[in-house]
């Protein structure tokens, strides 16, 4: 017969479901109708939240749906911290990922401005950095202090031994040359002064020696001692 025979409403051509948005992971490029499924990466959290100027910190970062890349391809996802719409930035170290987690190390700059953070992490699947805002506190270093010094009397004319303990002190170290933190005794506001030799120092302590001039007068003095991070003289009053 030479014809074309027709069966009405044989094949029936159907829209494809699925995730629209080339900026998800699941983008589907032949899906015409977007089902909601599209799924995003994200960060979760960093823990630790929180460090001081001129702090170094181990962190861990958790995410949903990146790619942390991996240290073996070298392709570890970068990290950083940023202010004010991506400005007044420092950097992470990634050091190694795990399933979900990204770890690392931060070594806060010590002029770095105090406050709250974004954290962005670069994101090897989509090649975007993915935020999570004010997720990371830089705050002040707490003060340097001192907290006592042993024995804390001594004689006319007399050579001491001593210990001095403080808190967020820089006492500087022996390299060649004597850069320890200098120690000294004062009454009335900064009068009558004699001074000790420091010899070491470890963590929170300074020792020394004191040698107490004989004609010295009695009384209590105040201790002074050098911190090398502020550059000024941190005092203890009525110390010794």
């Amino acid at each position: 017969y030479n014809q074309w025979i027709m069966l009405n409403n044989a094949f029936e051509v159907q829209a494809v479901s699925g995730c629209t948005d080339p900026n998800a992971v699941n983008y589907n490029s032949l899906a015409t109708i977007d089902d909601g499924s599209c799924q995003f990466p994200q960060v979760n959290w960093i823990n630790p939240s929180s460090g001081e100027q001129g702090q170094t910190l181990s962190v861990t970062i958790s995410g949903s749906n990146m790619n942390f890349g991996s240290q073996w391809s070298g392709t570890l996802s970068n990290f950083r911290f940023s202010q004010w719409s991506g400005s007044n930035m420092f950097y992470g170290n990634p050091t190694s990922t795990s399933g979900n987690y990204l770890y690392g190390n931060i070594s806060i700059p010590s002029v770095q401005n105090p406050g709250w953070y974004d954290l962005e992490i670069f994101d090897n699947g989509t090649n975007q950095w993915i935020s999570l805002n004010s997720s990371f506190n830089v705050s002040l270093p707490p003060p340097p202090s001192i907290n006592w010094i042993s024995p804390w009397s001594g004689r006319q004319g007399q050579t001491l031994s001593v210990s001095i303990s403080g808190s967020n002190m820089n006492y500087g170290s022996w390299s060649g040359t004597n850069n320890l933190s200098s120690f000294r005794f004062n009454q009335w506001s900064g009068t009558n002064i004699f001074y000790g030799t420091s010899n070491s120092a470890s963590g929170n302590y300074l020792y020394g020696e004191v040698s107490i001039p004989p004609n010295q007068n009695l009384g209590w003095y105040d201790l002074e001692v050098y911190d090398n991070t502020t550059n000024s003289w941190i005092n203890k009053n009525n110390a010794f």
